[in-house]
C-alpha cells in the first residue's frame, strides 16, 4: 500500500494464524514484527488497547502524510501537495509521475519524482506557471540532503579543472 499511494508514510498490521497473533509496523526505514503470542492467553486489555488505539487514531498517527491530499480530476486520481511558507501555504498538484521506481522497495528512501503545477486558492491550476519537478523522498536522519552533497562535490572539484567524471554522470 505504501508504494501505491504517495500519502502513505507508514502502516500497521495484524496477522492471526490459528491462535497466534503478531502485530506489524512498517515504514520506509524499518519493519517491526512482534513475537507471536496466543491471543486467548494474553491479557485482553492489551488487545483492546491496541485496537482502540488504531480505531481512534487520526490519519497522521496511522501513517498518512497530512500535507498530501488525494483529489479526483475528471476520472483521474491526482495528489495535491501543500507547502507551508512564510508567505502562506502553496498547493501544487501532481500532473505526471516522472519516476517512482525507488518507491517499489519495502524499505529505503522511497523516492518518487513528479511533475507538478501550482494551484490557485480556488483550486484551479495556474495556467501561466511553468511545471515544477517535485522530488519526494525520505532520508536517514544522519544523512546529508542532496543539495549539501552536491555543494561538497562542486567544492571538492573547484580549482582541479577535472570535471570529466561529473559531466559524464550528468552533474
Amino acid at each position: 500500500i505504501m508504494r501505491n499511494d504517495a500519502r502513505r508514510r507508514a502502516t500497521f498490521g495484524v496477522t492471526i494464524e490459528n491462535t497466534q497473533m503478531n502485530f506489524w509496523f512498517t515504514c520506509m526505514a524499518i519493519t517491526l514484527v512482534s513475537k507471536p503470542f496466543n491471543f486467548f492467553v494474553v491479557r485482553s486489555e492489551h488487545l483492546i488497547y491496541f485496537f482502540c488505539s488504531l480505531a481512534f487514531a487520526n490519519d497522521n498517527e496511522l501513517g498518512w502524510d497530512p500535507t498530501i491530499q488525494r483529489v479526483c480530476v475528471g476520472c483521474t486520481v491526482r495528489y495535491d501537495i501543500t507547502v507551508c511558507t512564510d508567505e502562506g501555504d502553496l498547493v501544487y498538484q501532481i500532473t505526471r509521475v516522472i519516476s517512482d521506481f525507488s518507491a517499489d522497495a519495502l524499505t529505503g528512501c522511497g523516492t518518487r519524482v513528479f511533475e507538478t503545477c501550482l494551484k490557485l486558492q480556488d483550486g484551479k491550476l495556474v495556467k501561466t506557471a511553468e511545471p515544477v519537478v517535485w522530488k519526494d523522498s525520505r532520508r536517514d536522519c544522519n544523512q546529508d540532503r542532496e543539495d549539501i552533497i552536491f555543494k561538497q562535490i562542486y567544492a571538492d572539484h573547484q580549482g582541479t579543472g577535472n570535471w570529466s567524471g561529473l559531466v559524464r554522470t550528468g552533474l
